[in-house]
Formats: structure tokens, C-alpha cells, sequence
């Protein structure tokens, strides 16, 4: 039969130690400790304090039994329940017996209630964080998307304007130009005229001989 927290509670007030008193839940019953020292079991409502040489001559008239099956005897304090000094007294004698807990079980268990609440707090920190980051890239991304976007834009349009520009520029060369080639194009026919003119032989006037035959005549 388990242990009912009802008689856990008689233990302790009872015992009159308040919180230097405690008790652990193992597998339906209860490990007492004294100051972080086990020195009692509660199982199946009864208290079985733990043996020791120096708490032998406070037990001696106490009944033992095993308080679980395979463990040896050990005191059973139940009528020290109703004589509460009795009680305290032996509680203390058998804290003052047993060893001090192991400092690195202690520690080791600290250390690793430590370090699970740690990563339990960067685990949630980073559960926190990662919609931030994920929000940031997608932001960050934008601004990219965006930077590049104007660059383009500014690049569309300085080739617009350097267009613009070329066309206006030979708009303008060309008008003079087209005008000279007009005016050459008019000059041409009159020079190669000019010239077919002055490369063709003078031809004599037919009257001159003969009148020299006339005057030949005469004579």
C-alpha cells in the first residue's frame, strides 16, 4: 500500500523540525531528509528510520522490519509519533550519523538543472528571434530587389538622354551639311560645263579665205 500524504504531514508536524524537513515522492513512497540528509523512509504509513551505531542505544526498543521487499531492517518509529520530543530527537541524532551528501552529485545535478534551463532559454530565444531574421532577410531582400531596380532605371535613362543627345547632335551637324551638298550638288554641272568649254578648239571663221582668194584676183 502507498504512502498517503496525509500521513507524510503527521510526520512533519509531529517532528516539530518545520522546513529543515522535507520529503522526496520515490515509486509511491517517501525519502525524509533532515537538513539534506536522508534519514527516514515513509512507506506504507509507517516510518522507518535509518539504521546507524551511533543512534543504535535510541532504537534498541523500537521494532525493525524491511521497509521494502529485499532491503534490511530498520527501525520502525511508529509509536514515537505520538511523543513528539522522542521524535525529534532521534531525527536529529540520525542526521548528525549520516554522511554529508556528495558535493559532486550535488553539483553535477545543479549543473545539469542549469544547463537544461540555459538551453531551454536559448532555445526559446531562438524561437523568438528566427521570425525577426526571417523577416529581416525578406526585407533586406526587397532593399536589394529595390537598389537594383533603381539602378537599372537610372542606367535606362542616362541612355535615353545620351541618345537624345547623339540624335540632337547630328540633327544639327547634318543641316549644314546637307545644304553644302546641295550647294555642291549646283556648282558641279556649271564647273564641268566651264571646263568642256574651255578644252574645245577655236574654229576659224570660214569668210577670211575667201577673201584672200579675192584678193589674190585682183592682182
Amino acid at each position: 500500500m502507498a504512502t498517503q500524504q496525509s500521513f507524510v504531514d503527521y510526520v512533519a508536524e509531529q517532528s516539530r523540525l518545520e522546513k529543515r524537513l522535507s520529503f522526496k515522492k520515490m515509486f509511491g513512497e517517501y525519502a525524509v531528509y533532515l537538513d539534506g540528509k536522508v534519514v527516514a523512509f515513509a512507506c506504507d504509513n509507517s516510518l522507518f528510520i535509518k539504521p546507524s551505531a551511533q543512534t543504535a542505544h535510541l532504537t534498541a526498543e523500537l521494532p525493525q522490519r524491511p521497509p521494502y521487499p529485499g532491503a534490511k531492517d530498520y527501525p520502525v518509529a511508529d509509536q514515537l509519533l505520538d511523543e513528539p520530543d522522542e521524535l525529534r530527537s532521534l531525527l536529529l541524532a540520525t542526521e548528525r550519523a549520516m554522511p554529508a551528501p556528495k558535493l559532486k552529485a550535488v553539483a553535477k545535478g545543479k549543473a545539469r538543472s542549469e544547463a537544461h534551463s540555459e538551453a531551454k532559454a536559448k532555445t526559446k530565444a531562438a524561437s523568438k528571434a528566427l521570425p525577426k531574421t526571417k523577416a529581416a532577410s525578406k526585407v533586406g531582400a526587397a532593399a536589394k530587389v529595390t537598389t537594383k531596380t533603381k539602378a537599372a532605371a537610372k542606367v535606362g535613362a542616362a541612355s535615353k538622354k545620351t541618345s537624345a543627345s547623339k540624335a540632337a547632335t547630328m540633327r544639327k551637324s547634318g543641316a549644314p551639311a546637307a545644304a553644302a551638298a546641295r550647294a555642291r550638288s549646283k556648282t558641279i554641272p556649271k564647273a564641268n560645263a566651264a571646263l568642256k568649254a574651255n578644252a574645245a578648239p577655236k574654229a576659224e571663221p570660214a569668210s577670211r579665205p575667201k577673201a584672200a582668194a579675192r584678193k589674190r584676183a585682183v592682182k
